[in-house]
């Protein structure tokens, strides 16, 4: 039986199967009791179609997952977390608990505790919406939007991070796959990708074998928005491998393997370039710095070089920008490439 059919296929199906003697042209009985059985018949079909589509997780969404997933691993989706860091204020005042900062995208971040001031400060602070949001460049948090008494500036020295959305159904669903893939062989390069993934604020991760010697792993990561990973992130990765870095197999990793958890190594790109703008200078530099960012963060560990026409692409689409010329990556009109261990970080754009 085809279970895609519709109802009057079914009903016409039934209709050839009865004999001759009956009249089965629309008006006579046995056209109208067929209808109304073809018609059953396929919310039946649809039932089993539905339930066994959910066989398959691919199939499956947003809670239905969840279900799936949590029933076949110990796997959970990621929740949402809200960007943090430091802005540095100067001026002589007191910034209270709630003080707002916003940077030039509007975005609005918190003082998490009051702090007395004088002549300058740094404040820890919190965004105000959960998510990627508020990842945020560094000199981006300028503006005071409610004046604090005696404070005269405000900006962050280093970018704000740790701000990730929920993980996606896609997300998910891959990180199902490589612990099922994992479970092949205690201690292979899939389950080490697969553990330091599980640590909450990890995007992506590379499992490097026998670095230092034999018996050595290294694992190197990233967080979730593509940027470098921090301290804590490592030590949490760290903790949960191989906690001593000794290969006691406190941690996850097999008695013997000695694991070491880094950040991934850092590779500056200077970019430069002359654009026709309309507008404000200030917005489109922040936007095409936004969306490089953007581009670079997506290519994270994988080895791939940062393509000078890319580039040029994602500089001449953003908002504002009418035409440029003049383009150079690291002083060259070539590719940049680097390893599967390295991130590309911008160390210095310069838009004119």
């Amino acid at each position: 039986m085809n279970y895609d059919t519709n109802a009057e296929d079914i009903q016409q199906d039934m209709l050839d199967n009865m004999p001759s003697k009956y009249a089965k042209s629309v008006g006579f009985w046995l056209w109208d009791i067929l209808k109304s059985i073809a018609l059953e018949f396929k919310n039946v079909f649809d039932a089993i179609n539905d339930v066994g589509s959910k066989l398959l997780p691919e199939n499956l969404e947003s809670d239905e997952l969840d279900v799936y997933v949590n029933g076949w691993s110990d796997i959970t989706r990621k929740n949402a977390t809200y960007a943090t860091g430091v802005v540095t204020v100067t001026g002589t005042g007191t910034i209270y608990k709630g003080a707002k900062f916003e940077n030039k995208r509007g975005v609005v971040y918190y003082a998490t505790a009051v702090t007395e001031v004088a002549d300058n400060a740094d404040i820890e602070i919190v965004c105000a919406d959960i998510g990627s949001i508020g990842n945020t460049e560094s000199e981006t948090i300028i503006k005071i939007p409610k004046t604090i008494k005696g404070i005269k500036s405000v900006t962050n020295k280093k970018a704000i991070t740790n701000g990730a959305d929920e993980e996606t159904d896609e997300r998910l669903l891959a990180r199902f796959y490589e612990s099922q893939r994992s479970k092949a062989g205690a201690g292979n390069k899939d389950n080490y990708v697969a553990w330091a993934k599980s640590v909450e604020g990890v995007g992506s991760a590379k499992c490097i074998s026998c670095w230092a010697g034999e018996n050595t792993v290294k694992v190197v990561i990233v967080a979730n928005d593509g940027s470098n990973a921090d301290d804590e992130l490592v030590d949490a990765v760290q903790k949960l491998i191989d906690p001593n870095k000794n290969g006691d197999g406190i941690g996850l990793a097999p008695i013997g393997a000695v694991c070491t958890v880094v950040k991934a190594n850092e590779k500056l790109i200077n970019i430069s370039c002359d654009i026709d703008y309309i507008g404000e200078i200030g917005t489109v530099i922040a936007n095409i710095t936004e969306s490089i960012n953007s581009y670079i963060k997506s290519i994270a560990l994988t080895g791939k070089s940062l393509n000078y026409g890319k580039v040029g692409d994602l500089i001449y689409h953003t908002d504002g920008v009418t035409g440029y010329e003049n383009l150079r990556l690291n002083d060259t009109t070539e590719n940049v490439t680097c390893n599967e261990n390295e991130i590309f970080v911008i160390s210095k754009l310069n838009i004119t």
